[in-house]
């Protein structure tokens, strides 16, 4: 039985505890959380014992993996202790906030036990999957390009939320994006360049929006649009496709199929079964792999390249510049 700790308990938190609990092999035992009424609804809705910090809770020798939920700019502080101790570690995607942290943390792993994996949870969907054995399968021949349109036109966040504040979250790009940026990793390898615009949570707005929108080549060759937003009204989209000499594919979120197309033929739909929960499917990969001392689905170093290429569109938007890889 693992016996887990979860540093963290707000949305992300009270999703993940059931899943973990669900786990014949794992239980969720402690949890803390610097507001003391998160702290007190997680102990009576999940019957958990609190901690006083986050770092006692780390360095409980009854505790033997970590789950980190907190908000982004505060993974940090749960990571320095958990790498202490080298228990296998969960931490919510975005890995950290700054490219100085993250330096951080690249030391700290090396010198670190602590296997960690980090919750791109679309890794595990399984239409996502076979959208991404479609690409790499060559089923749609050599890839050239590909899209991604992310809108959120139901952004509620408001000021004071750390969601509102670019400084805390990073804003589409680093929050939400970073699911899009580690799968276009997955699908099309490193990248090598990045230009890009973006509005950066602009505090000169009547209430917090963001935009970003980039244009990225990897080091396959493959070129790729990027559009991201956080708007207060309009559509909802979340869709990504691949364009081959042979083909092309295209998916959106939450669906339990994709599109193939042949060139000159109507979408052939694929469909994938039927839906299961992807967090579920996530949880329970990190239990087993810790379980049988297994490489995770996910990596560190993932984690680490999602960062780096989020802060690469930032970067390049800011300075109005290439960035390079």
């Amino acid at each position: 039985m693992i016996k887990i700790g979860v540093l963290g308990m707000g949305r992300m938190g009270n999703a993940h505890v059931p899943h973990l609990n669900a786990n014949p092999n794992a239980k969720v035992v402690a949890a803390y959380d610097p507001d003391p009424q998160k702290a007190a609804d997680a102990k009576a809705k999940f019957n958990l014992e609190l901690a006083n910090s986050a770092e006692e809770l780390i360095k409980r020798t009854d505790i033997d993996a970590i789950f980190i939920t907190s908000p982004t700019y505060c993974h940090i502080e749960a990571l320095k202790p958990a790498f202490e101790t080298g228990k296998p570690v969960f931490c919510e995607k975005p890995l950290c906030r700054t490219e100085k942290q993250c330096q951080e943390i690249e030391k700290m792993a090396q010198e670190s036990k602590s296997v960690v994996t980090i919750g791109f949870v679309r890794r595990y969907d399984a239409a996502q999957k076979a959208y991404h054995e479609a690409i790499v399968s060559g089923k749609i021949g050599t890839v050239r390009d590909a899209n991604v349109d992310l809108s959120l036109g139901v952004f509620k966040r408001m000021p004071g939320d750390w969601f509102a504040d670019f400084d805390l979250s990073g804003g589409v790009v680093l929050d939400m994006l970073s699911h899009h940026l580690d799968l276009l990793i997955w699908d099309f390898g490193p990248v090598r360049s990045v230009v890009a615009n973006a509005t950066f949570e602009s505090k000169y707005f009547p209430l917090p929006n963001d935009f970003a929108a980039a244009a990225v080549t990897f080091k396959s060759g493959v070129v790729a649009g990027i559009n991201s937003s956080w708007h207060r009204s309009g559509r909802n989209a979340n869709f990504m496709e691949a364009f081959g000499d042979d083909g092309s594919v295209s998916f959106s979120w939450g669906e339990q199929k994709y599109n193939f197309y042949l060139p000159g033929q109507p979408a052939q739909i694929i469909e994938t079964g039927p839906k299961q929960d992807a967090y579920l499917l996530q949880d329970n990969a990190w239990i087993d792999s810790i379980l049988k001392g297994t490489k995770p689905v996910v990596t560190l170093q993932d984690g680490i390249n999602a960062f780096r290429f989020a802060d690469a569109i930032l970067r390049a938007a800011a300075e109005q510049t290439r960035v390079e890889l």
